[in-house]
């Protein structure tokens, strides 16, 4: 079907996949342009106002610099005027009173009268003091003008002339002539003193005058260079502001032509843009048809595949079956690549957070790489620490996505040696992070090629993809995983060597199962043969986990010796584990040797081997041991298998029940349209593919759903005009009307009417967006192609219980677990199918088929029946209903642990009757106990050629 990508009724989307509407958006052009004319006029106008305020600035720092040097040239004029004043005053005094002497010599020499004689002489001595104080404050205040007119020793020689006053004064009326023969040489001297102090000061006024005068010649040449100054800088300031303000023009009018280009180019850019986008949306559309036009097929592939797997098919058929089931599912989980590679790319990948089992996560995901190892040769393991938490929350889909690509990536570049899988958990404050580990022996990376290695499309080397194919997406995808989980991912290569790659993912613990069972191998002492170290270690850990005491055998002498020797001190092996390819696949007759040879004291030997090598070993090789187990071992799996094979029971606490066979699960028998449509059970199927219409029709017909199919929007329109629907099944990609119209013109109806038709999608749209977008129009759940038979079902059965109500089976119920305390008496003239008789599921669970294991114990499950039948039959004869009653319920319990259905169920009726005291029902039931034993007998009997080999056990 060719969808177009306008069709009617398709959602938009955006450019990562996802479903949104379209917004208006502004252009940058619509703006007005008067605020560009603002910000020029605001530009041009800012700078002069800046120059005026510099240039008032500058004068004003001129006029301060003039006053300050003004100020401080007064000041040093004022200071030399002071210093010259306070000298002349100090003269004069000095004058004054060598005066003042002169004349009271002149009175003595006139012979006058002079009472106060003394005193006069003490005021001149205090005049001295006070002068000879004065000159020593000066020398301390100027040092210099001191030094200069030798105040010191003026000082010094007026001490002297005041000593020479006192004696003169003493001796002028004694002996006048001597008195003024000596003071006449001091006053010539203190006048010749001032004399030169009248010098000094003459001097030093002129010179003040002088520099007085040079300060103001000075100021005024200040003052002339800084008007030249304020004027060149004005002229320079003007020249600059008329070259800006032309600069200034120019660069609006280069701003006008930028801008226009801008508008130019960003017009043209959000014409790209929406270019791109619409371009996008096609190539979101495109995926989205193409995963519809791509899955449609494919569910017709799947599902009439595995409808063809559930009928009786030959050994040859089922294999192609199976092939045809394989390659589908590999050519979707490509699809789904492609898709995931997308949403990582769009970054609309989701993760979830469940619940999941790291032993299983890890154990699985190894065995689905097993034959792919076997096609090669190469020993396959893995190790989950046994120590660690099983539980945890997270992804477990996307985890084995990453461990599969991993481990594929190991085994493709792995010619031969070993890849082994390593589980562990680091313990953190915020979390334990899980830490897996795959290494090979392959062809190792080098430094250089590890830095290309997590990039997308590249591979270690470009000779590798002639070699070993690959587009190299895998490990880019595994790396943008971890990331999204918020882990690490690398490795440590080895050249020539192997690799190792590594990942840390943090995660949350879960609620974690019941406590494990004690050791199931507790006491026990186990051999293991295995040429490869690592491998043996593997198992070893395992087996010293369950409780066993383990050593190691690398070479067929070394295990034959060991044997030997434990047996003759008395500590002989319980149980001897032989790789396959020990000792190069040559070895294998060490099983009869070991189990036959009472020398080794009666160890008993068990091989474990791959499928392949089990279905191609000679049947005298089989018989060599005692059991056979499927490799890659699973850890609690080998537990059970070993504790089995030393008669041990272990409990499997982690085991999940047993589903019905698959083939019951389409043993039903639908109603006719009429009945159905009577009780609002019919079932409306719009699909226009062809082969979608028949895989639906067979579908739902095994499942036991009365259906009627439209081959578009209008033909179902037609037909819930015409009858009575109770659920409609709705392809989102139909011709002329899809489902998205077909929904949205239906719940339009009803919106009239008030009722409410259930409506579940049915697409192979898987981009992210398309399960919302169905719910959006109206839909009320979503299923993607291919159809999961379970999810049709669970489906159907939420929005249509009537039907489920109307559908029975074929036959009766088979399940392993039936709860035999309820079962109803079986009635004699009832010949019950195969089904009824024998379950192999218990068998092929404990022993991986219908062993040689699996025939000893139906043997002794048929003595012990035919004993408890004989104890049961006695009994009842006697009357004895409380021995009757352990009797059956001892053999309904051993019927039950070999699947021999009929027979449980007859006794599990008898045991009941018993308990309820009702006898008139027993006597038919006890007649059915010895046929019911020899069907069971004939059945497995029957069935025994068929598989005629172990199929090991793959647990």
């Amino acid at each position: 079907m060719d969808v177009s990508p306008r069709e009617i009724g398709a959602p938009d989307r955006s450019g990562d996949g996802t479903l949104s509407d379209r917004k208006p958006t502004v252009h940058p052009t619509d703006l007005p342009s008067l605020r560009r004319h603002m910000l020029f006029a605001l530009r041009v106008g800012l700078l002069p106002a800046i120059v005026l305020l510099f240039v008032g600035l500058l004068f004003q720092l001129g006029t301060s610099a003039l006053h300050n040097q003004e100020t401080t040239m007064r000041a040093v004029v004022e200071t030399d005027l002071q210093s010259i004043s306070r000298l002349a005053h100090i003269n004069s005094r000095l004058q004054a009173t060598n005066a003042e002497i002169y004349r009271l010599m002149t009175l003595v020499a006139a012979r006058e009268k002079t009472p106060d004689l003394r005193e006069r002489i003490d005021d001149f001595g205090t005049r001295i003091d006070k002068i000879i104080v004065d000159l020593r404050d000066y020398s301390d205040s100027e040092p210099a003008a001191a030094k200069k007119v030798s105040i010191d020793e003026f000082i010094r020689n007026l001490e002297l002339y005041k000593g020479a006053i006192f004696w003169v004064g003493s001796m002028l009326e004694i002996d006048f002539p001597s008195a003024v023969a000596f003071i006449t040489p001091f006053n010539q001297h203190i006048d010749r003193m001032s004399a030169q102090l009248t010098t000094i000061i003459t001097e030093s006024t002129e010179k003040a005058n002088e520099r007085a005068v040079e300060a103001a010649n000075e100021l005024h040449q200040v003052a002339n260079y800084y008007v030249i100054g304020a004027g060149a800088v004005s002229i320079l300031v003007s020249i600059f502001t008329w070259r800006m303000g032309k600069r200034q023009e120019r660069l609006f009018v280069t701003t006008v032509q930028l801008e226009r280009m801008v508008d130019e180019r960003t017009t043209a850019l959000f014409a790209a843009k929406e270019q791109a986008e619409a371009a996008t949306q096609a190539k979101s559309q495109f995926l989205a048809a193409m995963s519809h036009e791509i899955r449609t097929p494919m569910n017709g592939v799947m599902t009439m595949a595995k409808l063809l797997h559930q009928t009786n098919l030959d050994q040859e058929q089922m294999g192609m079956a199976s092939v045809i089931l394989e390659s589908a599912s590999a050519l979707l989980t490509i699809i789904n690549d492609i898709l995931d590679f997308s949403k990582i790319e769009a970054g609309k990948m989701e993760l979830e957070n469940s619940p999941f089992s790291l032993v299983t996560l890890v154990e699985e995901a190894t065995e689905l790489l097993m034959p792919r190892a076997e096609e090669k040769r190469l020993k396959l393991a893995a190790f989950v620490d046994p120590f660690a938490p099983d539980h945890y929350l997270g992804d477990q889909v996307r985890l084995r996505q990453i461990l599969l690509n991993m481990i594929g990536n190991a085994v493709k570049f792995t010619e031969n040696g070993h890849v082994l899988v390593e589980a562990r958990v680091e313990p953190r404050l915020g979390g334990p992070l899980l830490c897996f580990t795959v290494i090979d022996s392959g062809i190792g990376v080098t430094e250089e090629q590890q830095k290309r290695l997590f990039q997308p499309f590249e591979q270690a080397d470009s000779s590798t993809a002639r070699r070993f194919g690959g587009t190299g997406l895998g490990l880019s995808i595994c790396r943008r995983l971890v990331e999204l989980m918020g882990g690490e991912i690398g490795m440590r290569p080895t050249p020539g060597r192997g690799s190792t790659f590594w990942v840390k993912i943090p995660c949350q613990l879960a609620e974690q199962g019941a406590a494990a069972p004690e050791r199931p191998l507790a006491g026990l002492r186990a051999l293991v043969a295995v040429d490869d170290e690592d491998v043996a270690g593997i198992w070893r850990s395992y087996l010293e986990f369950h409780g066993a005491r383990t050593s190691i055998a690398l070479s067929a002498a070394d295990l034959l010796a060991e044997c030997r020797r434990s047996a003759e001190a008395g500590q002989a092996y319980d149980l001897v584990l032989i790789d396959s390819d020990f000792g190069g696949g040559g070895c294998l007759d060490l099983g009869s040797q070991l189990l036959h040879d009472q020398a080794f004291g009666g160890v008993r030997p068990v091989l474990v081997a791959s499928r392949a090598q089990r279905s191609t070993r000679p049947e005298a090789v089989r018989r060599g041991f005692v059991r056979t187990v499927t490799k890659p071992i699973r850890r609690d799996g080998l537990a059970h298998s070993l504790a089995a094979v030393v008669g041990r029971r272990s409990g499997r606490p982690d085991t999940p029940p047993l589903e019905p066979a698959d083939a019951a699960r389409f043993d039903w028998v639908k109603p006719s349209g009429d009945e159905a449509m009577a009780a609002g059970a019919l079932i409306l199927v719009a699909e226009d593919n062809p082969t979608n219409q028949l895989v639906m029709q067979k579908l739902m017909g095994r499942l036991g759903y009365a259906i009627d199919m439209a081959g578009n929007g209008y033909e179902a329109l037609e037909k819930l005009r015409q009858r009575s629907y109770g659920l409609l099944i709705a392809d989102c990609h139909m011709p002329e009307m899809d489902g998205y119209e077909l929904t949205t013109r239906i719940r339009a109806e009803e919106s009239k009417t008030g009722s409410h038709l259930p409506i579940v999608a049915l697409t192979g749209d898987a981009l992210a967006g398309a399960a919302q977008y169905c719910f959006d129009v109206g839909m009320d759940d979503y299923l993607s192609k291919p159809v999961s038979v379970d999810l049709l079902d669970a489906t159907v059965q939420r929005w249509l219980p009537a039907a489920v109500a109307l559908r029975h089976r074929r036959s009766a119920p088979c399940a392993a677990d039936t709860s035999l305390a309820t079962e109803a008496p079986v009635p004699a003239a009832v010949t019950p199918t195969a089904a009824d008789i024998i379950d192999l599921s218990q068998l092929t669970e404990a022993f991986g088929g219908l062993t040689e294991d699996a025939a000893a114990l139906l043997e002794q499950f048929y003595a012990s029946a035919e004993i408890d039948v004989a104890k049961v039959i006695e009994a009842l004869t006697q009357n004895d209903t409380q021995l009757a009653r352990q009797t059956a319920h001892h053999a309904a319990g051993g019927a039950k642990g070999v699947g021999a259905l009929e027979f449980a169920a007859v006794c599990a009726s008898i045991e009941r009757l018993l308990i309820e005291g009702d006898g008139g029902g027993l006597e038919p039931l006890v007649g059915q106990l010895t046929p019911a034993l020899n069907r069971a007998r004939q059945r497995f009997a029957a069935l025994m050629p068929l598989t005629g080999q172990d199929n090991g056990v793959n647990a």
